[in-house]
């Protein structure tokens, strides 16, 4: 079967349909702006979705107005890359797991430990290690029974932590990389543990996107890092109590401001902040602090430097985002309502087009309904593996026209299906759209 990509600018936007389409209004804004910029809160350790979801809510209401007046016609979206927690101990675990990763076992103090409690030794022998690191009173706390329960305790801890970071990076890059390729840049603002995650998910991205690696950039706060992508800024306390103990058993980089708003205790007017100097509102955002002066600085920069990316993916009511490693090719399937198929063969269904089609490993391949083309009714989202040698992970996003962004979905596909899985490819989303009554669609999406 001869497969070949395509791309079609012309259908960026609009639909090509020749059918007939319900008068249903698919999209909360219709406004189309040239320059498109998608901002992402990135959150640290034991963060509430509510909560991350509240401080990008917070970046909107400082910024949204300022800096759509740096450029005609742009618009800003911001939203949250949330970094799921799953409590302290596991949550602690993955930020030792990844601060490993910046520098290897050999350099990790900390992990170190970790491992030594959860590696079922005898106890005598995890004591007589620990003490090369520990105070004698600090050593004295280690009990028989405690190791014992701290060994069960980090063996799950670790599993669950690995399994969450998997699924976390391949989210956030999944959202950051469809969003350029829709022509949109990525700013991200990450916080705490969220700098670990953002070094993971923009070095991927500049990686799978080089001609779109300059559309991505960040500005760290509170950061735990031993380094940061391409030299990407940040901000950290000089009395952030968490990042100091961080510091003592691990690389981090170093702090660069001080956050000290007076010499006087806070019921006098003076320092304010939490007990820890590391919360991102009340000790970083306040616009009392120094922090929140540098971040409003970097931040004005990045929106106003950081270059846009150009467009190869529609956006509109439904648009369904394919990516993956490194087999060279997924194909990207949706079922329209009508029962249109589209998909490599068919490009242009009665609502949709596949406006992206990629043969050569890792996509994007990209499928859109324009706003005013959509229809009631279900449609569904699915992947072939048509070509490749080993067991692939398909991702993809969903991108709605009532403003949400539906948290990106993985499928392990264990081998190649060739054409014969173009009939049955394996469902990932189905996006059911009815009317509100007043001519607005409503997206529910199982």
């Amino acid at each position: 079967m001869n497969k070949t990509t395509l791309l079609i600018p012309a259908l960026l936007c609009t639909g090509m349909s020749m059918y007939s389409h319900a008068n249903l209004n698919g999209c909360i804004d219709t406004t189309d702006s040239e320059k498109k910029t998608a901002v992402y809160f990135a959150n640290g350790i034991l963060t509430k979705k509510f909560d991350a979801s509240f401080m990008a809510k917070t970046m909107k209401n400082a910024y949204k107005s300022q800096f759509e007046s740096l450029h005609e016609n742009s618009s800003y979206v911001f939203s949250d890359a949330y970094n799921y927690s799953q409590g302290a101990l596991t949550d602690i675990t993955q930020v030792l797991q990844q601060k490993m990763d910046e520098e290897g076992v050999d350099g990790i103090t900390g992990y170190q430990i970790y491992d030594l409690i959860s590696s079922k030794l005898n106890n005598d022998a995890i004591r007589a290690t620990l003490a090369v690191y520990l105070t004698p009173n600090t050593l004295a706390l280690f009990t028989d029974s405690l190791l014992e329960e701290l060994g069960e305790s980090m063996i799950q801890a670790s599993i669950d932590a690995i399994a969450d970071r998997i699924t976390v990076n391949s989210e956030h890059v999944g959202l950051y990389e469809a969003d350029l390729l829709a022509g949109k840049r990525v700013i991200i603002v990450p916080h705490s543990q969220g700098n670990l995650f953002t070094n993971s998910a923009v070095a991927s991205v500049k990686t799978r996107q080089p001609e779109r690696a300059d559309s991505i950039d960040y500005f760290g706060i509170a950061n735990p890092s031993a380094f940061t992508v391409d030299g990407a800024q940040y901000v950290t306390a000089d009395d952030d109590r968490v990042i100091d103990s961080l510091r003592l058993i691990e690389n981090v980089l170093p702090s660069n401001i001080d956050n000290d708003p007076s010499i006087l205790p806070g019921f006098l007017g003076g320092d304010f902040r939490s007990i820890s100097n590391h919360l991102i509102i009340e000790d970083y955002f306040d616009a009392r602090l120094a922090s929140r002066g540098v971040i409003d600085t970097n931040l004005t920069r990045l929106a106003q430097d950081t270059p846009f990316p150009t467009q190869i993916a529609g956006t509109g009511a439904i648009r369904a985002s394919l990516s993956w490693g490194d087999q060279s090719d997924i194909d990207l399937h949706a079922f329209e309502p009508n029962g249109s198929h589209v998909y490599y063969q068919d490009f242009t269904g009665q609502d949709g087009t596949l406006d992206v089609d990629d043969i050569n490993g890792q996509g994007p391949e990209n499928y859109v309904v324009a706003c005013e083309n959509v229809n009631t009714g279900t449609y569904q989202i699915g992947v072939n593996y048509y070509s490749g040698s080993a067991p692939e992970t398909a991702r993809v996003a969903i991108f709605l026209g009532d403003g949400r962004t539906v948290t990106p979905r993985e499928l392990l596909l264990n081998k190649a299906e060739g054409p014969n899985g173009d009939d049955s490819p394996a469902v990932v989303f189905e996006i059911t759209v009815s009317n509100d009554g007043n001519g607005n669609a409503v997206y529910s999406v199982q």
